[in-house]
């Protein structure tokens, strides 16, 4: 039988983890635009159900910039491909 101490040893080296090598430049760039564009369609989609729901001239002005986001979101696939 072992010692105390070596216990704890040997189920320290099986949890160590492996390294990973850092990302890429080009991928955390597409990292990023993948989340923007998340982002934009979670927004996009928000504004359109407010839309449905508006009854009052002065919000519904105020929810007209989803027309700005479809563009948002059109331009940010687009940069995806």
């Amino acid at each position: 039988m072992g010692s105390l101490a070596a216990l704890p040893a040997r189920m320290g080296a099986l949890l160590e983890r492996e390294t990973r090598t850092a990302r890429s430049d080009a991928l955390t760039e597409l990292k990023e635009l993948h989340i923007a564009h998340e982002a934009l369609v979670q927004d996009r989609t928000a504004a359109r159900n407010r839309a449905e729901i508006q009854t009052l001239a002065l919000l519904k002005r105020q929810n007209a910039r989803a027309g700005k986001l479809k563009l948002n979101v059109q331009i940010c696939s687009r940069a995806r491909k």
